[in-house]
């Protein structure tokens, strides 16, 4: 069942907010803006090793 709803997200779109399953092309932004630390001032915590180098965020089998 989660399989399916993972292959059939839908997209969330607003005037200023697009919404969709992260892809391949992401990766570039990803990379930019997940080791910096002010990204987790909002998020009430620290990075974690696997945020910080997302190389092994994107190894990580997905859990279902």
């Amino acid at each position: 069942m989660l399989k399916d709803y993972e292959i059939d997200k839908p997209i969330l779109e607003t005037d200023r907010l697009i919404i969709r399953v992260l892809n391949e092309n992401d990766v570039p932004d990803l990379r930019e803006w997940l080791g910096r630390d002010e990204i987790y001032t909002y998020w009430g915590r620290k990075a974690s090793k696997n945020e910080k180098n997302l190389s092994l965020c994107l190894l990580m089998p997905a859990l279902g």
